[in-house]
């Protein structure tokens, strides 16, 4: 089993002036954890998504996966987000997810894949599921 750490950037986040964000963290189906911050800004925000040991198949083999998005992204009306990150060596990530009517509950999707421990090292978990709340 290897492991990688990568970090992409999106953006500064920010900071919600007396009210401090709310923090969300969700097992995924096939191992790992998702979380992220929901802030807001005339409006809301999800905040720096971190995704520690998530399972992938690469060819060859098998391996864990860290993936850091800074930055936020904004919460659509409808409640949902989507955000798709692509680091420096070729890593790329994709986290959605849809918010209760309350925000107090969030389930989603997440899927890193691409190329991982220098160029011959394709990765994919797949999309696996999170519930978070």
């Amino acid at each position: 089993m290897v492991s990688a750490a990568l970090v992409a950037l999106a953006g500064a986040g920010f900071a919600v002036a007396g009210q401090g964000p709310r923090t969300f963290d969700g097992d995924l189906k096939k191992g790992g954890v998702v979380s992220f911050r929901l802030s807001g800004h005339d409006g809301k925000a999800v905040d720096d998504i971190s995704i520690d040991g998530i399972a992938a198949d690469c060819r060859p083999g098998s391996a864990t996966l860290d993936y850091v998005i800074f930055g936020d992204t904004p919460v659509n009306d409808d409640r949902t987000f989507a955000v798709r990150s692509e680091d420096g060596t070729g890593g790329k990530a994709l986290v959605k997810g849809r918010f209760s009517r309350k925000f107090r509950r969030v389930e989603g999707v997440v899927r890193v894949y691409g190329k991982f421990f220098g160029d011959s090292t394709r990765c994919d978990t797949g999309k696996q599921k999170f519930k978070a709340g």
